[in-house]
C-alpha cells in the first residue's frame, strides 16, 4: 500500500502538490481557529461546590471529579469552587458555625450562579446557613440518602438527585453467583448511616424468601471485626453495607474500611457504593459517586443556560449501575457471560488493539482517507474543464437571478414587474414568446398579466381563456406543464388550439406557488418542436405527458460518462435544460410572492384610506356635538340660571323686612350657589367649545385661554403668537385641543411653575410650541403604557396631527422639563403677514 502511494506520488507530482498545499491549508486553518479560541475571553459563570466530607475521601473525590470532567465538555468557560466541610471528622454546632463565618466572608463579594451541594449534611448547612449566605443562589444537591419531600418545604430553590441504595439486585446477584453459600454477614457499624441502611434491608430480607440466612454484625472494635471476618467457613458472602467508624470511635475512610474486610476474609465480598471498588470487593449494583456528580453538574449546566429551578422536579428514581471488579470475578470463578446487561468491569486487562484502537483506527482512516483524496483528485482533473465551465454557468444564472430579483423588488406595479421579468427569461430560455398568466378561480378564467414576443401576434395582454384548458391539479403541486410538439397532441384544448394556429410549437408552463397557493403560471413558447432529455416523457406515442423534469436524475454511471465523449452533449444538454428549469422555477415563486404581497398591500391601503376617512368622520361629529352642548348650556342653562338668580334676588327684596324665619339668609346662599353653578356651566361651555374660537380666531382664543388657565392654577404662562391669517378651521380646531390637551397634562403630572406657548406661521409651514419647565418624565414608558393618563392624551395629539399630514415631536427627560412640537403643512394654505 505506501509503495503504490509513494510510487502514485512520484509519477503524478502535480497531484501530490496539490494534496499537500490542501493538507497544509487545513492544519493552518485549525491553527487559527484554535488561536481564535484562545484569544477570545468570555465572561465565565461561577459553580460552588460545597462537599460534606474532606479532600481525599474517594467518594468526594470521584464526586468531584466527574462534575470537572462534566464542566470541561460544555463550550463555555465555567470556573469552579470547593469547599470541604469535613463533617466526617468534625460535626458540631461551633463547627457549623465557624464554617458559616468562614464562607460569608469568602463569597461576599464573589457572584456565584449556581451551588452544587454533595451529601446529606452540605444540603442540610445550605437549608439552615444558605438563606443568609446565599439567599437567591439556585442549589443542586445529589448523594443524599436521607431525603423526604418535607425537607425542602419553603425552599424553592433547591432541587438535585436522590441516592438510591438497591439492595435487593445487589443481594439476588450475590446468592445467583454463589448458590452454594447460604449464609450472609452483613457488615454495619453503629453510625446514623448504618442504622438506617439495617432499616432498609428489612423489606428487601423479606423478598428474598430465605434463600440465605442473614446476620448483621453488632458494634465491634476494628480488632474484633477482622478476627470475627478471618473466621467465616466456605459457606458464607459478605456484604459490607458501611464501616466508617468502629467501637472506640476509631475512623475509617471508605477504602480502609473495605480492605479491612476484604484481607481478613477470604470469602466474596459485595457492597454498595462504586467507592469501595478496587479494594478487594467483587461489586454489585452500586450507587455511582461519578454519575451522581455528573447528573448535578448537567442540572447546574440547565440551569445556567436559563432554566427555573421550579422546572427541574427532584430525581428520586436514579437507577444504579452494575459495577464488578474483573481479578475478584476470576477469584472467584465468575464467568463474564452471567454478569447482568450493561455491566461495568473495572480492572479488566486490555489487548494491544483495545489499548491502541483509536490509533490503529486513525491510522486506518487516514490510509483510507489519503487513497480517497487521490481517487478524487484523479477524477477532478479528469472533469476539470467541464467543472469550469458548469461553474461559469453557474456564475451567470446567479447574476441572473440577481438581476429578476432587483427587478422583483424595485418595481411595485405587478404588471410593470412581469413585463420586466419576461424579457430576459425569454433569452435565458430562447423561447419566441414568454407571459405571465393569472388564474381566477371564482371566475373560472386565466387573464393574459403581462406579454413578451420575438414578434408581432395578436394574442395581447388582457386576453382570457377558460381555466378549464390547464392541467390545474398538476400545477398545485408545482408541477411542470410541458408540450413539446402540439402538431402530434391528440386531445388539445382551445388555449393550445390558439397557440397552434398562429404557429407555435411546444411550451413550458411554470407554476407560481404563493402560500401553498396556485396564482398562476408562467408561459415559455417555442415556434418548433422541443424533444427533452425526460425519461418522463415518450413522444414516439404522440401523446403529451408532464414531466417531472426537475427530478430526473442523471446516469448513475460517472465513470462512463467521462470516459466515452460521445455521451457528453447528451448529457449536458440535459443537464442544461434542468437547470433552465429550476431558475425558471425560483423566479416564478420570487414573482409569484410579489403578486400576493402587491394585491395585500392593494387591500391595506384601500381599509387604511377608509379608516382614514372613518375618523374624520369621527372627529367632524365629535366637534359638532361639543359646539352644540357648548351652545346649550351657554345659551339655554346659562339664560335659566340667570332668571333663577334674578327671581330670587326680587323675592329677596321682598322678603328682607321679615327675617324672623332665616328666609333672607337662606336666598342668600340659594343665590350664590345658582351664581356657583352660572360659572361653572360657562367655564364647561368654553372647555367644550369657546365661541370666540369661532368669532376670533385661534390666536385670540389662545392668548384668552392662556390667561384663564394661568389664573386658575396660579401658573405664569407666556403666550406669543406670529399674525397668521386664513387658518384653515380644521387645524384651528386641532391645535385649540393640542394646546387644552397638553395645558391639562402639565397641571395634572408636571409640578410646573412656568409654560411658554409660541405659534409660529414659517415658509410653507405652522408651528406650535408648548414648552414646560416641570418634572418631565420618561416618553418611552409614557406611550409603551397606555395607561389613563400621559399615555392616551398624546397618542392623541398624534393621531389628530397625523390625520392633517402634519408632525408630532415630544422631547422630555425625567426632572428636565417638556417641550411639545406640532408642525402642519401650510403651503398654500396659510398667509403670512
Amino acid at each position: 500500500m505506501f509503495c503504490a502511494i509513494g510510487y502514485f506520488f512520484t509519477k503524478y507530482k502535480a497531484i501530490a502538490i496539490v494534496f499537500l498545499s490542501v493538507f497544509i491549508m487545513l492544519a493552518a486553518g485549525d491553527l487559527l481557529a484554535a488561536a481564535e479560541n484562545s484569544v477570545d475571553v468570555i465572561a465565565k459563570q461561577k459553580i460552588l461546590v460545597i462537599q460534606s466530607f474532606h479532600r481525599g475521601q474517594k467518594w468526594s473525590d470521584d464526586i468531584s471529579n466527574s462534575i470537572i470532567k462534566e464542566v470541561n465538555s460544555w463550550e463555555r468557560p465555567v470556573e469552579l469552587f470547593f469547599e470541604y466541610m469535613d463533617t466526617k471528622n468534625n460535626y458540631d454546632h461551633e463547627h457549623l458555625e465557624n464554617l458559616y463565618r468562614l464562607y460569608k466572608y469568602k463569597y461576599a463579594k464573589r457572584k456565584i450562579d449556581v451551588i452544587i451541594a454533595t451529601d446529606d449534611n452540605a444540603l442540610r448547612f445550605l437549608i439552615d446557613y444558605g438563606f443568609d449566605l446565599f439567599s437567591d443562589i439556585p442549589v443542586v444537591f445529589c448523594g443524599i440518602k436521607y431525603f423526604d419531600d418535607s425537607l425542602l418545604y419553603g425552599h424553592k430553590r433547591f432541587t438535585g438527585i436522590v441516592e438510591s441504595v438497591d439492595i435487593y439486585k445487589t443481594l439476588d446477584v450475590a446468592v445467583k453467583f454463589h448458590p452454594s453459600r447460604k449464609k450472609m454477614l452483613i457488615v454495619v457499624d453503629n453510625t446514623t448511616t448504618s442504622v438506617s441502611i439495617i432499616q432498609s434491608f428489612i423489606p428487601v430480607l423479606k423478598k428474598m424468601n430465605g434463600k440465605v440466612a442473614f446476620k448483621f454484625t453488632e458494634a465491634l472494635t476494628v480488632k474484633d471485626l477482622s478476627k470475627k471476618l478471618r473466621s467465616l467457613g466456605k459457606d458464607t458472602i459478605v456484604m459490607l453495607a458501611n464501616f466508617t467508624q468502629d467501637k472506640n470511635g476509631v475512623l475509617l475512610s471508605i477504602q480502609e474500611s473495605a480492605r479491612l474486610v476484604a484481607n481478613n476474609c477470604s470469602v466474596p465480598v459485595y457492597c454498595l457504593w462504586d467507592s469501595y471498588l478496587g479494594s478487594g470487593v467483587v461489586g454489585g449494583c452500586l450507587v455511582s459517586a461519578g454519575e451522581q456528580g455528573g447528573k448535578a453538574a448537567k442540572i447546574a449546566h440547565k440551569i445556567l443556560n436559563g432554566l427555573q429551578v421550579s422546572q427541574i422536579p427532584v430525581n428520586v428514581n436514579n437507577p444504579n449501575k452494575y459495577f464488578f471488579d474483573y481479578a475478584k470475578l476470576k477469584q472467584f470463578g465468575i464467568k463474564e457471560n452471567r454478569l447482568p446487561p450493561d455491566s461495568i468491569i473495572i480492572n479488566e486487562p486490555v489487548s494491544v488493539y483495545h489499548k491502541y484502537k483509536k490509533i490503529i483506527w486513525s491510522i486506518a482512516a487516514s490510509i483510507f482517507g489519503l487513497t480517497l483524496i487521490i481517487f478524487i483528485l484523479s477524477i477532478n482533473l479528469l472533469a476539470r474543464r467541464r467543472a469550469e465551465k458548469s461553474l461559469k454557468n453557474y456564475s451567470e444564472k446567479l447574476q441572473f437571478l440577481h438581476s429578476i430579483d432587483r427587478i422583483i423588488l424595485e418595481l411595485r406595479d405587478i404588471q410593470t414587474t412581469a413585463k420586466s421579468v419576461l424579457k430576459p427569461l425569454r433569452a435565458l430560455f430562447g423561447c419566441q414568446r414568454s407571459s405571465v398568466i393569472l388564474f381566477d378561480f371564482k371566475k373560472g378564467r386565466a387573464k393574459v398579466l403581462a406579454l413578451d414576443t420575438a414578434f408581432g401576434t395578436s394574442l395581447k395582454t388582457g386576453t382570457e381563456y377558460n381555466l378549464g384548458d390547464y392541467d390545474i391539479a398538476r400545477l398545485k403541486q408545482g408541477k411542470i406543464q410541458i408540450a413539446n410538439d402540439l402538431s402530434r397532441k391528440s386531445n388539445i384544448t382551445r388555449t393550445d388550439r390558439i397557440l397552434a394556429d398562429v404557429g407555435y410549437k411546444s411550451f413550458y408552463r411554470i407554476p407560481m406557488l404563493a402560500g401553498g397557493g396556485l396564482m398562476g403560471i408562467i408561459s415559455l413558447v417555442y415556434t418548433s418542436p422541443r424533444e427533452l432529455e425526460s425519461r418522463s416523457i415518450d413522444n414516439s406515442s404522440g401523446s403529451d405527458k408532464h414531466a417531472d423534469i426537475l427530478h430526473d436524475k442523471p446516469p448513475n454511471n460517472i465513470i462512463e460518462i467521462l470516459r466515452n465523449k460521445k455521451t457528453w452533449p447528451v448529457f449536458w444538454h440535459k443537464f442544461q435544460d434542468q437547470e433552465n428549469l429550476k431558475v425558471g422555477k425560483d423566479i416564478a415563486d420570487t414573482l409569484a410572492i410579489s403578486i400576493q404581497n402587491y394585491k395585500l398591500w392593494q387591500q391595506v391601503k384601500k381599509h387604511e384610506l377608509e379608516l382614514q376617512g372613518m375618523s374624520a368622520r369621527i372627529m367632524e361629529a365629535q366637534e359638532a356635538e361639543r359646539k352644540r352642548i357648548a351652545l346649550e348650556l351657554h345659551d339655554e342653562m346659562g339664560q335659566a340660571l340667570t332668571a333663577i338668580n334674578i327671581n330670587l334676588s326680587v323675592m329677596q327684596n321682598k322678603i328682607s323686612g321679615f327675617p324672623a324665619e332665616g328666609l333672607p339668609r337662606r336666598l342668600t346662599e340659594t343665590i350664590e350657589q345658582v351664581e356657583n353653578l352660572a360659572e361653572q356651566l360657562h367655564d364647561l361651555s368654553l372647555d367644550l367649545r369657546p365661541p370666540m374660537l369661532d368669532d376670533l380666531g385661534l390666536v385670540p382664543t389662545l392668548r384668552w385661554y392662556a390667561k384663564v388657565f394661568s389664573k386658575r392654577l396660579n401658573l405664569n404662562i407666556e403666550f406669543t403668537a406670529d399674525e397668521c391669517r386664513e387658518i384653515p378651521s380644521e387645524y384651528v380646531i386641532v391645535l385649540y385641543r393640542l394646546t387644552q390637551e397638553a395645558l391639562n397634562n402639565i397641571a395634572k403630572h408636571a409640578s410646573a411653575t412656568r409654560v411658554w406657548i409660541r405659534l409660529k406661521c414659517l415658509s410653507g409651514k405652522l408651528r406650535l410650541i408648548v414648552q414646560d419647565n416641570g418634572s418631565g418624565f420618561d416618553l418611552a414608558e409614557a406611550l409603551s403604557a397606555f395607561g389613563p393618563s400621559t399615555g392616551v392624551g398624546l397618542l392623541g395629539m398624534r393621531e389628530r396631527l397625523d390625520f392633517l399630514g402634519g408632525d408630532l415631536d415630544i422631547s422630555s427627560k425625567p426632572g428636565s422639563g417638556t417641550q411639545i412640537s406640532a408642525f402642519l403643512p401650510m403651503k398654500g394654505r396659510v398667509k403670512d403677514v
